[in-house]
């Protein structure tokens, strides 16, 4: 039994012909009849009587019609009784961020808008965590979830990859670096790091590990506006998201 054969009964019933039906729903006429037959066949009882004049309903088709439009109108409402659902769904999600995560800025607001339109009455708390403390931060459950650059601190946390981001040397203007740039021909180069817990210098370090060298570090900064500001007055490079 289908929704489309139930459709088939009742247009049948509301306009009195098969043809008539077939005419409404934009189908041939025995599409519509081998509709009927095969609901009449699983249903075991003639629903139609069919005469010249059109098609009126048997005592099992009337009460048949009177439970399809039940049914039809119950799935009618679905996406009504989904959308009073979404706005019945209340809470707090507390989301842990790393400072340094382009997720704040480029990345959050593509991830909470149809979020919050799909839940409007759950509130998101937003809260800067280093990076080497969120995954214990979610395991202690004082956040609910977080949104880091890889790698992870702790191998005792489930994680679920959203994006990948371009890593980009930023330098001083007098500094001459190739283009593209080799991680091999920053060997000689002085980094400036972000400050102890941030994932990114883990990823640089292993970066430059798998080119053959350790990198020099001259300075550690507390926010990516100090590591900037470092760069530009000419202390070292810098490895950031672009």
């Amino acid at each position: 039994m289908t929704l489309r054969q139930l459709e088939f009964l009742i247009s049948i019933a509301d306009l009195g012909s098969l043809s008539a039906c077939a005419e409404y729903f934009g189908v041939t006429q025995p599409a519509v009849t081998n509709q009927i037959r095969l609901l009449e066949e699983e249903l075991t009882t003639p629903l139609l009587i069919r005469g010249v004049r059109g098609a009126t309903l048997t005592d099992s088709g009337q009460k048949v019609v009177l439970q399809a439009r039940k049914v039809l109108e119950e799935v009618k409402r679905i996406p009504m009784n989904l959308e009073e659902m979404k706005h019945s769904i209340t809470g707090k999600i507390v989301l842990g961020v790393s400072p340094l995560s382009p997720v704040s800025i480029q990345h959050f607001p593509r991830i909470y808008q149809p979020f919050h339109k799909a839940f409007p009455e759950i509130r998101i708390e937003v809260i800067e965590i280093e990076a080497l403390h969120l995954a214990d931060e979610v395991r202690k459950d004082r956040v609910n979830l977080a949104l880091t650059p890889l790698p992870l601190f702790t191998t005792k946390a489930q994680f679920e990859p959203l994006w990948s981001e371009e890593l980009v040397v930023i330098s001083n203007p007098e500094d001459t670096l190739p283009d593209p740039v080799p991680m091999v021909s920053l060997r000689d180069h002085k980094f400036v790091f972000m400050k102890e817990g941030y994932s990114l210098n883990l990823t640089v370090a292993r970066l430059a590990q798998r080119a053959g060298f350790v990198p020099e570090i001259i300075s550690e900064a507390s926010s990516i506006h100090a590591l900037l500001g470092f760069v530009a007055a000419g202390m070292g490079i810098a490895l950031v998201p672009r």
